[in-house]
Order: C-alpha cells, then structure tokens, then sequence
C-alpha cells in the first residue's frame, strides 16, 4: 500500500531540492569566476528565499482552498436526490427515494410511480 506525503512536506522538499541545486550551481560558477551567472543565481536565491517566507500564507490559502472544496461537494451530495431498488426478504422489489433538502421519502410499487413522485417533488420549480 501506498501512502502520500500532505501537500506540505512535497512543497518543503521541492523548495529543498531547488535550494541544493541552487548552492551546487553557484559553486561551480564561483569556481570558474563567472560573475555574470554568479550574479544571475544569487537573484534567483533571493527569489527562492522569499518564496520560502510566503510558504505558510500558502500553506494556510491551500487548506482554506480544500475546505472549501470539501464544503462544496458537502453541499451538492445533501441536495442530490437518493434513488434505490430495495429488495425484501421474500424477494419483492419496491422503489425508494430520498429528497436530502426536505426530508421527503416515497416508496413505489413501479417505476412510472416513483417518476411521477419525482417530477412532482424533485423538480418542482
């Protein structure tokens, strides 16, 4: 079985990645005095390192962000119309409905019974 890092600690060791990197590749232009990119990879550090400083106000927006999803679909499976075929104990088959917004349930002997209630309680405008 296979278990997932939380999005926080993928971030953390992507900007640890990207920090190493970073430092290797500024040694190497260090040791062969390539200013010009010694200068380009320092502004890419500074940029690194304010992008670490905003990592908890992301952190913090992506768990409002999942919140919110969760809320969302919270919201769209209570207002989603419940539909079964139950069969008893004796091996007869009856309909079932749920509407989740106003409590109402039906059971129907048929099919055309159980739409009927439907487009008269589900789809009501």
């Amino acid at each position: 079985m296979q278990t997932s890092l939380p999005t926080h600690a993928i971030w953390a060791k992507h900007q640890e990645n990207i920090a190493a990197s970073l430092a290797h590749r500024l040694q190497s232009a260090q040791a062969s005095h390539n200013t010009q990119l010694i200068s380009a990879l320092q502004q890419e550090q500074e940029q690194l390192r304010l992008s670490q400083q905003a990592a908890p106000a992301m952190q913090w927006l992506a768990g409002l962000q999942q919140m919110w999803q969760r809320f969302c679909r919270a919201l769209a499976l209570d207002s989603e119309l419940d539909v079964r075929i139950v069969v008893d104990s004796t091996g007869v088959s009856w309909w079932y409905a749920r509407q989740p917004r106003t409590g109402e349930t039906v059971y129907a002997d048929t099919q055309s019974e159980l739409l009927a209630w439907i487009e008269a309680h589900h789809w009501k405008d």
